[in-house]
């Protein structure tokens, strides 16, 4: 387990799917594959331009944005703010989570549950 600069810990999904196991029946090797292709199908779905929903959970979509770009004070010339693409006016793509409201207060429910405090409390 990884532990972020906040307090918190990363779970790795080969955890994750250990949990899942020592739970069900399922073997991990399974619950790989089946995580795997879930994600694929997201992604498809995703790049078709939809939005993939699960209800009591929350939505995936994709959010564009244009890159910013500027003008130097000294030479008046145009520069990018993004340094990391040549492409002048190239979109920019995220993927965006917003959880559901019951997924939210599900969620804030298991936390109070759990004790914890948020990031940085000891």
């Amino acid at each position: 387990m990884a532990k972020p600069k906040n307090g918190s810990v990363s779970i790795s999904t080969a955890e994750i799917f250990e949990r899942i196991h020592q739970r069900t029946p399922i073997p991990v090797a399974m619950l790989s594959a089946t995580f795997e292709e879930v994600l694929k199908e997201i992604l498809t779905i995703l790049s078709e331009g939809n939005n993939a929903v699960f209800n009591g959970f929350g939505t995936f979509s994709v959010r564009t944005t244009q890159r910013l770009h500027g003008i130097t004070d000294h030479t008046l010339s145009e520069i990018s703010t993004d340094t990391q693409s040549d492409e002048k006016h190239e979109p920019k793509y995220s993927v965006k989570f917003k959880a559901s409201r019951s997924g939210t207060e599900q969620f804030r429910k298991m936390l109070k549950q759990s004790g914890y405090e948020g990031p940085g409390s000891s």
